[in-house]
């Protein structure tokens, strides 16, 4: 290779590079394949668990036996890649055949045999998805391509899914989902950036240490050789925007270059007066002293290390540093070379996204919103220490924004003020302003923020839900990344509260009938039976009302099933108007509802009933700006325990006394007569 043009060198150099990075790369591939094949084959039996209590067909269970097969491929992957070698291009080629194939299967699973209308095993299918794409990201990171693949695949049935139900809620959610692509690839995408870029950085250092070491042998040829590879080399160190030092065996600097006194703030008289050990974090040192006495021992050729540095000032400053012997003729090492590469933007990135990952899991766990606006504030201050802030929710009833979460030591925003008056909720924006001079101030700011200030408005599906405010009142702070933090920072906020809102939703709406507001009769099986329980520990007292609208057949046939919509609507609302918080008011079925009077005996439950029976039969009910005719009602009351102690018994016994007012003329209250139902 000495002989080859420089031309050629240099292509021959990234060639073997970009090998080198690759097969780093497909080897951390399949070092986390065992693991990542064995837990995703557990959650494919968990999901096919969830799915096969409601699908028992054929189809379900070729795709599990398909699952089966996959597992074994990939395992056997691992085997061929250990044992069988072959091209960096066929292992990375049958790796993406079997990431695919699985995430395929994945995608039938969120999609296909999705259970319809069994909400709670859907969302745990979709809690499922979102779990195993997002630890795809920590076993598929150093290969962009196979994240893309898998979480792709995996993800967009799902989407299509979610959006094909033709539902508001399920739409929400699908937009919620391919937020969550979104970001899922934007972090693989950085992930693999970054370990492409750590390990050429790796196998470059190692270039040029063993470039120097050359250098440094052919200088023992010769004395003219000597001088003339001696000022080379100092030429190069002196020249090279890498810091560089050499040091003797004791750790003490012989020789240092500009790049490296710029680095550590030292003239270089007063570098040359210290040691390498005068200069490291005290936590890191012994760790490197370890490997310093290995190096001039013999016992290793180089090492590289990421290690904290002191700067004069004080602060402390990542460094890459790569470390190898220089030997004399007789091949003893008499001195060390140092080279250190300022990596603090890496590793304050790494931080960044490890906070980020912890943020998301930390959120994600909450069960309302009140929960994710108390842990905000402790979250913010860890993510970005150098910013105050607030978080503003929309309140839709009055058009104000509303602090709901407040952290650092300024308070310079007000606690209410109109959405209008910030200039990132109008233009939709994320807005930076750190020039007094330049920058226009939102009136809602109490005074200009010295440090500077940061609006990022949280909407979703073009609405607005509220807006994260970052500001300091020191010194400007603010990072050039900082922009793309709060960003993600905001993105991980609105996921989270619209998810939290979606679920609330869908808890509301499986325990209320949507058209009269009251619980439904999934919601009554629930309470029921323990309220029954629990007047029995207690010998208490419970009454069941029956009532049933008279006639109400012959008025949707009269008058549309509109007005009778609007007639049920009616009766909802007035239930819930008259009945205790304690009361319980439901939609039986049809026209038929049913209210439980807690601790009450069948006295006063007569007399509350006639009463609302007599308000109903007064109340004028309006429809198209036309006046509906009198509506009347039946109604049937029954007492536990005695009439019944179980919820059956004591639903019969309200029913045969409501069919007893039926039949007695109607509008009217009947009592149940009989002796007791059972005792069971």
């Amino acid at each position: 290779m000495k002989n080859e043009t420089p031309v050629n060198s240099t292509k021959n150099t990234q060639t073997w590079l970009l090998s080198k990075v690759r097969t780093d790369q497909i080897a951390f591939l399949y070092a986390n394949l065992l693991w990542s094949t064995t837990t995703s084959l557990i959650m494919f039996s968990l999901v096919f668990i969830t799915i096969f209590q409601t699908n028992h067909s054929s189809q379900l269970l070729f795709w599990f036996g398909c699952v089966v097969l996959i597992t074994l491929f990939r395992l056997g992957l691992i085997y061929i890649f250990h044992y069988h070698r072959r091209s960096n291009q066929f292992h990375l080629n049958i790796f993406l055949i079997g990431v695919a194939i699985s995430a395929l299967l994945w995608g039938f699973a969120d999609s296909y045999f999705m259970p319809q209308g069994d909400l709670l095993r859907q969302m745990i299918i979709v809690i499922i998805i979102a779990g195993i794409t997002a630890g795809s990201i920590q076993t598929l990171y150093s290969s962009f391509i196979s994240c893309a693949i898998y979480t792709t695949l995996v993800m967009v049935p799902l989407i299509i899914w979610l959006f094909i139900q033709d539902k508001f809620d399920y739409s929400i959610l699908g937009i919620c989902m391919v937020l969550y692509l979104v970001f899922l690839l934007m972090t693989s995408r950085r992930s693999a950036s970054l370990l492409e870029s750590k390990l050429k950085l790796s196998y470059e250092n190692v270039n040029l240490i063993e470039d120097l070491a050359e250098n440094n042998l052919n200088l023992q040829k010769s004395y003219h050789s000597l001088l003339d590879s001696e000022e080379r080399f100092r030429s190069l160190m002196q020249n090279s925007p890498t810091g560089t030092a050499i040091s003797d065996l004791n750790g003490h600097f012989v020789d240092v270059n500009d790049a490296l006194c710029h680095f550590f703030g030292y003239t270089r008289q007063e570098l040359l007066k210290k040691n390498f050990q005068d200069l490291t974090y005290p936590k890191d040192l012994p760790y490197e002293m370890k490997l310093f006495h290995d190096l001039i021992q013999g016992k290793i050729s180089y090492y590289q290390i990421d290690k904290r540095h002191i700067h004069k000032d004080g602060h402390l400053i990542w460094t890459l540093l790569t470390a190898t012997g220089l030997k004399s003729a007789s091949g003893k090492i008499e001195q060390t070379t140092g080279l250190l590469q300022d990596i603090s933007e890496r590793k304050q990135h790494e931080r960044e996204q490890s906070l980020i990952i912890k943020i998301s899991e930390v959120l994600q766990i909450c069960a309302s919103c009140n929960e994710v606006y108390s842990k905000l504030g402790l979250i913010a201050q860890e993510l970005i220490p150098e910013f105050s802030g607030v978080l503003a929710i929309k309140n839709d009833e009055n058009q104000m924004m509303e602090i709901v979460s407040q952290w650092g030591k300024d308070k310079l925003i007000k606690k209410q003020f109109p959405f209008s008056d910030c200039y990132g909720l109008r233009n939709e924006r994320i807005i930076i302003g750190d020039d007094d001079k330049q920058n226009l101030l939102c009136p809602h700011y109490l005074a200009y923020p010295r440090g500077g200030y940061i609006c990022n408005p949280l909407i979703v599906h073009d609405k607005i839900l509220g807006c994260l405010y970052f500001y300091s009142d020191s010194k400007p702070v603010i990072r050039k990344n900082i922009k793309n933090i709060t960003s993600i920072f905001g993105d991980i906020v609105k996921i989270t509260i619209t998810n939290i809102k979606l679920r609330e939703l869908l808890e509301d709406q499986s325990t209320h009938d949507p058209l009269t507001g009251l619980y439904n009769r999934r919601y009554l099986n629930e309470i029921l039976p323990h309220e029954l329980q629990r007047i029995m520990r207690n010998k208490g007292k419970l009454c069941i009302a029956m009532l049933d609208l008279d006639l109400f057949k012959n008025f949707n046939d009269s008058y549309g099933h509109e007005a009778g919509d609007e007639v049920l609507k009616f009766i909802g609302l007035h239930l819930r108007e008259r009945f205790r918080g304690s009361d319980l008011a439901c939609r039986f079925g049809g026209e038929e509802f049913i209210v439980v009077l807690v601790d009450v005996d069948v006295a006063i439950a007569f007399d509350r009933l006639q009463n609302i029976r007599e308000e109903i039969k007064q109340a004028k009910v309006f429809f198209q700006n036309k006046l509906l005719p009198s509506i009347t009602i039946s109604i049937g009351i029954s007492e536990a325990p005695k009439n019944g102690y179980v919820q059956d018994d004591i639903i019969r016994a309200a029913d045969d006394a409501l069919y007893v007012a039926k039949r007695m003329g109607r509008n009217r209250v009947e009592i149940f007569r009989d002796a007791k139902i059972g005792n069971t």
